[in-house]
């Protein structure tokens, strides 16, 4: 996980997330005692209200401030809401009536509830790579969770030897560090709305594929597998809104019992999970007792049918060395990934490995994921149904699985 952290840019972002967090921490705790010496016996009332305004500004700011991440210039805005919130708490210490605190407090977690989005927003771009981004969200996650028992661990021992005045300053000091972290690094234009469609709906296609394991749509299978997506809706079993580095990070973080993914995932949740991961082929279908046979994809060697001769040797040398058998065992043993080579597959390296072995075994029960281009048909109407029905509510799953056929035999007709 801590592998995202060689990334520089990353590296500076995330340190002024940490201490940005600190700041806020060891501010909680100074507005604590700022609420007791202002309102006495009413202090716990007073503080009430102040966390009761950090909860109001998130719902409102935080939606907005993430609306507008894409056009917005990230690193100033993130510099402004340093900043701002520095000179907040620099003026806290100096207020003397309660409804200066609340103002104040608003402003502050205005900016908070402004910065998480612009962070988050910026992660993909500077690690495109979904290994990579899963890493630093569960990083930031965890920062997060760690900062609510390191915070007032620290206050506390602050206040052992100075006034809670200071810690006032000990804030300002580290949302200023935070702004000059974000200064140091470049940050890169956001990705256009455009393009990031288009991503969401790859991500949508390979996350719907599961839903026909032939080009020939079985309408009564589909039609019940749609009534199990259902459950998303009615059972809240998953957010209402939940990518694929939403699943990822709910599984690593103890909030999901079980994710459907790929072995390129092994090694960071390996990392991240330990002992407590364990790999199995998805549960067998109760009617027939048999394993279903999901797709499974691969990484493909492409040569252009116009290299011949010379060159054509080297590319088909290099084939032939990257696919033998110690070049495979290399693979496994640094990525953890599943080997090509059908001998280092039933070798130790997997076979006594229970992450690999399982893995292997999933991928024994699935068919390959065909290549021609009518499966852009197949996933385009089975990407419009499953939407018709997790984001419409049709319950008439007969009927939408009978206009995903259509639509599928449609655009393959167009063809040619």
């Amino acid at each position: 996980m801590l592998s995202v952290l060689a990334n520089r840019t990353y590296r500076h972002l995330f340190a002024a997330q940490v201490i940005a967090l600190i700041g806020t921490g060891l501010l909680t705790v100074a507005l604590g005692l700022l609420a007791y010496r202002l309102a006495g016996a009413e202090a716990g009332a007073v503080l009430g209200t102040a966390l009761a305004i950090k909860m109001v500004a998130y719902v409102l700011v935080a939606p907005i401030a993430n609306a507008f991440t894409g056009q917005l210039p990230r690193r100033a805005f993130l510099v402004a809401t340093d900043l701002v919130r520095a000179g907040v708490a620099l003026i806290l210490p100096f207020v003397d009536q309660v409804w200066q605190v609340y103002l104040l407090v608003f402003v502050l977690q205005a900016c908070s509830a402004a910065f998480t989005p612009t962070f988050q927003a910026t992660i993909p771009d500077i690690l495109p790579e979904e290994r990579d981004y899963t890493r630093a969200l569960s990083l930031s996650r965890l920062a997060y969770d760690l900062e609510n028992l390191l915070s007032p661990t620290l206050a506390a021992l602050l206040l052992t030897v100075i006034d809670f005045h200071w810690l006032f300053g000990g804030t300002v000091v580290g949302f200023l560090c935070s702004a000059a972290l974000v200064v140091s690094v470049a940050l890169p234009s956001p990705t256009p709305p455009e393009r990031r469609a288009l991503e969401r709906r790859e991500r949508d296609e390979a996350s719907y594929a599961f839903i026909a394991a032939e080009l020939d749509i079985k309408r009564e299978k589909v039609a019940d597998l749609l009534v199990g997506a259902r459950l998303k809706v009615t059972e809240a079993v998953t957010p209402t809104e939940c990518d694929y580095a939403c699943a990822s990070d709910n599984f690593t973080t103890g909030n999901a019992a079980m994710i459907i993914n790929g072995d390129w995932e092994l090694g960071n949740y390996s990392d991240l999970l330990g002992d407590d991961l364990g790999v199995a082929p998805i549960p067998a279908i109760a009617e027939t007792g048999e394993l279903p046979k999901p797709y499974v994809g691969g990484s493909f060697y492409m040569v252009p049918s116009g290299v011949e001769g010379d060159t054509l040797t080297v590319v088909l040398d290099f084939i032939d060395f990257t696919l033998a058998a110690d070049q495979q065992r290399a693979l496994v043993s640094e990525l953890s990934r599943l080997p090509a080579n059908g001998e280092v597959l039933a070798d130790p390296s997997v076979t006594d490995d229970p992450l690999l072995q399982g893995a292997a075994e999933a991928v024994a029960a699935g068919v390959p994921q065909p290549i021609n281009v009518e499966m852009r048909c197949n996933f385009d109407a089975m990407t419009a149904a499953v939407r018709d029905v997790l984001g419409n509510g049709n319950n008439d799953f007969d009927a939408v699985a009978q206009t995903m056929q259509e639509a599928a035999e449609n655009c393959i007709a167009t063809l040619g």
